[in-house]
């Protein structure tokens, strides 16, 4: 196959999972293809460059003998490509011809700079956030009130490790909560009726949100998303079928992570089926191995976990009671808490993945490759934060604290 027309190039792009919204062939065998998040420049039917629309700038130059030269420009790199479109995409009835039309859309995506804000400046930034805590929690103390609910012995429960690692451990629930479990409805209701559902004061960045603001742009009218396609794409929906569908897949997938499910079930098993004169604690720890042993539900199982260290740790400066059974009951066993929030993090970047490829039509080799800088920086970062506090150690000498009289 050549690609020769608006129809070849979008039929190649198809093929590699992008929605396409406007295309543009040229004179010399080059064609032009447009997504929402990118720019494609196809020789035949083979694919030569493809760029984020942050790093094009499309240049449309009227020769005098009535062609189309069209420069491509790529500021952060410094390249610039440059070919020729035929004098029939010339508008002679005084309208915009083709070729100014599909330069404008590349140099003004208005849609890609609102998701780019939703996609990196949220959605990863907060991903970010998660992998970082994690990395610095395996360095120091979780809780700092017993041994086996360290995770790392090789500093003493003194009062930095024990106080920076219940703040980093508080943070990192906090922010696994907010991104991977669903929101509490009452207070997602309260605050949208003063945020009117905008997502640049003071949003709270999470996966399920994300999903319902991209669903929202596919299905509902222009007024109530404030997103107006661009008059220059030929295609005006965001979206293919089948990236709507897997939007919708992942929305589904999404709400298995209730973090209320086991408590609820727990609280009416207890009425209704509990041994006599049996406690709520020891029934809670009979359905919380119970829980464990079942292999269908590890969703429930970190939804739960998530929630209910996030509240503990968040609510209670001293958690006691049915929670903290949980905790250690469901986490602190032979590496189970590690395991816990390792799975927590893959899940998330899975989702991440999903959208990336499935529904945005991206390379998946360029979020693998920023997967991998992410981790290799923060295993980086916490290690030398273990090598400071190790440090500190060993060349403070241990002093009584001032008395404040």
């Amino acid at each position: 196959m050549s690609v020769v027309d608006k129809k070849g190039i979008v039929r190649t792009l198809e093929d590699l999972g992008v929605h396409v919204v406007a295309a543009l062939p040229t004179s010399d065998g080059h064609g032009f293809g447009l997504s929402p998040f990118e720019l494609f420049l196809l020789k035949q039917d083979r694919i030569v460059l493809r760029e984020s629309l942050s790093n094009c700038r499309l240049f449309v130059i009227h020769e005098a003998n009535n062609t189309i030269r069209l420069r491509l420009a790529l500021p952060e790199s410094g390249r610039c490509y440059e070919t020729s479109c035929d004098a029939d995409w010339v508008s002679t009835n005084g309208e915009e011809d083709d070729a100014s039309k599909f330069a404008e859309a590349v140099n003004f995506p208005g849609f890609f700079e609102d998701w780019r804000y939703l996609w990196e400046d949220l959605i990863l930034t907060e991903f970010e956030f998660c992998v970082r805590e994690w990395h610095l929690w395996q360095q120091i103390s979780s809780w700092g009130q017993h041994q086996e609910n360290v995770t790392t012995n090789f500093l003493p429960a003194d009062s930095v490790s024990k106080h920076l690692g219940r703040s980093v451990g508080k943070s990192l629930f906090a922010s696994l909560d907010d991104f991977l479990l669903q929101p509490d409805e009452d207070s997602k209701q309260v605050m949208n009726f003063w945020r009117d559902n905008e997502w640049n004061d003071g949003a709270i960045p999470s996966l399920k949100s994300l999903t319902e603001k991209l669903q929202s742009i596919c299905t509902s009218s222009q007024t109530e998303t404030g997103f107006q396609p661009p008059d220059t794409w030929e295609n005006c929906a965001v979206f293919s079928d089948d990236q709507i569908k897997e939007l919708k897949n992942i929305e589904t997938d999404l709400k298995k992570y209730d973090p209320y499910i086991f408590w609820s079930q727990a609280q009416q098993d207890y009425l209704q089926n509990s041994a006599e004169g049996e406690s709520k604690l020891d029934f809670v720890l009979r359905k919380i191995d119970e829980q464990k042993m079942a292999n269908d539900n590890q969703e429930q199982v970190l939804a739960t976990y998530i929630r209910t260290a996030r509240n503990a740790m968040a609510n209670n400066r001293h958690p006691m009671g049915i929670e903290q059974y949980y905790i250690l009951r469901a986490g602190y066993c032979v590496g189970l808490h590690e395991n816990l929030i390792t799975q927590a993090i893959d899940r998330c970047f899975d989702f991440l993945r999903r959208l990336h490829t499935n529904v945005f039509g991206f390379d998946p080799r360029q979020l693998e490759d920023w997967q991998k800088s992410l981790y290799s920086s923060s295993a980086s970062d916490a290690e030398e934060l273990r090598c400071l506090l190790e440090n500190r150690l060993e060349t403070v000498p241990w002093q009584p604290a001032a008395r404040i009289l």
